[in-house]
């Protein structure tokens, strides 16, 4: 009840709730303390949609034989129908929907999660306000290190974020493997990949392996240097949604980057991205081969 007489002596012209879930708790008493206040939800990114292409790699990975199977399945590719269909039985997605229409305005980060709200759950398009990652990055002067200057693969994000440590698993199992056959192959010494993040668990830390050139360094003081000292940023996601702030931040330091449809999904505004995209293993092993090695390229 402390909230509710808080809210309604503070009597805020607009309300600005952080995910449905805090529009679930909240939304209601602020309807009914403050009818007058706009009520303004921020999705940060769809969360049913990152649990739909979860659910459906899951399915993907039942009929695996052992783990490094299981941990080479590829990339959802599933279009907007097939997304719908998945979410439309979801709890997550009709909690998250209604949480929708019931605030005055929802700010949107994707906008190709804007088409799947307003094509197949029928949202209107005024209740949704297109609002990404409001970031400039500095010009002129940057500084950045050049091709010579750089070293070794870079991926970084939360641990407890669950597309990240999924894609640490495509990684360890899958993708660095063919990566370093491909360098073996051109008779290359294979570079080292570094993986940040902060909230590593045990399990991760086990699989810290120097002799593979697989290092698990964790939290980083300093995102920025770690992106910008990097040659090339691995960003292997599987399932997610939302634009992703690791890509962001190799784009402001000038590192190409090799990720999947998903990783790029609402990023590129139809340019020309700065490294690769593929939802296939081995062209992504080839493309981390051609940009580290190509300073054209690069």
């Amino acid at each position: 009840s402390s909230f509710d007489d808080f809210v309604r002596a503070l009597q805020p012209d607009a309300v600005l709730f952080d995910r449905f879930f805090t529009e679930e708790q909240f939304g209601w008493r602020v309807a009914l303390q403050c009818p007058q206040a706009l009520r303004i939800l921020d999705t940060e990114d769809l969360h049913s949609l990152r649990h739909a292409r979860q659910q459906l790699l899951k399915a993907a990975q039942k009929s695996t034989a052992d783990e490094k199977a299981r941990q080479s399945v590829a990339p959802v590719t599933a279009n907007a129908a097939q997304l719908y269909a998945q979410m439309g039985d979801s709890d997550m997605a009709q909690r998250e929907v209604a949480a929708i229409f019931r605030c005055d305005l929802s700010l949107m980060i994707s906008e190709m999660e804007i088409d799947l709200l307003h094509h197949y759950f029928s949202v209107p398009s005024q209740l949704l306000l297109y609002c990404p990652f409001l970031a400039q990055p500095p010009i002129g002067n940057l500084n950045l290190p050049d091709f010579s200057s750089r070293q070794h693969f870079v991926t970084i994000g939360n641990f407890r974020h669950e597309p990240n440590w999924d894609s640490v698993l495509w990684l360890k199992h899958c993708l660095w493997p063919l990566i370093r056959t491909q360098f073996a192959n051109a008779a290359i010494v294979a570079p080292e990949l570094h993986i940040y993040g902060a909230y590593p668990p045990p399990k991760a830390m086990q699989l810290h392996n120097p002799k593979e050139g697989f290092h698990i360094k964790g939290w980083a003081a300093d995102a920025g240097a770690v992106m910008q000292n990097a040659k090339v940023c691995l960003a292997p996601l599987r399932f997610g949604a939302g634009i992703k702030g690791k890509l962001m931040e190799a784009m402001h330091k000038g590192t190409p980057s090799i990720t999947t449809s998903i990783g790029s999904e609402s990023m590129s505004g139809g340019l020309a991205w700065g490294g690769a995209i593929t939802d296939d293993a081995g062209e992504f092993a080839r493309a981390a081969l051609d940009i580290y090695q190509q300073p054209l390229l690069w």
